[in-house]
């Protein structure tokens, strides 16, 4: 390279630097220009959409005291409500899977145990059965 060269190449930096800002502030003005028309058309469109009305009547202190379960400490929301007949999960117990079932929030896997009861294992975020 030449030093005319040189001298060419280093004065067409602040150039090259102007046209690069100057394409810089074309798009962020577009995009400023595109999220002020959305604003604008969501605005509008939550300020002229129709208003939610009740379909029916509205429910009596009754029917939603029907909603409401006072505390207790007879509660066990582990095992479920007492029920003496009904098998209880063993933890110590082998397990076939049946089903896995990957579809949801988290992996759903049906299993039977050793006395040939079946359930719905629902296992926490990163486990899994091997």
């Amino acid at each position: 390279m030449s030093v005319v060269q040189a001298q060419r190449h280093s004065t067409d930096e602040p150039a090259r630097r102007a046209e690069l800002a100057a394409s810089l502030l074309k798009t962020t003005i577009g995009m400023r220009r595109v999220l002020l028309w959305a604003s604008l058309v969501s605005s509008i469109a939550v300020a002229y959409a129709p208003a939610v009305k009740r379909v029916g009547r509205s429910p009596s202190a009754a029917e939603i005291a029907q909603f409401w379960v006072a505390r207790s400490s007879a509660r066990n929301l582990f095992d479920g409500p007492p029920n003496e007949v009904a098998a209880r999960p063993q933890v110590d117990a082998r397990y076939t899977v049946l089903k896995r079932d990957p579809r949801g929030f988290s992996i759903t896997y049906r299993v039977r145990d050793e006395r040939a009861n079946e359930w719905n294992v629902k296992l926490d975020e990163g486990l899994s059965l091997r």
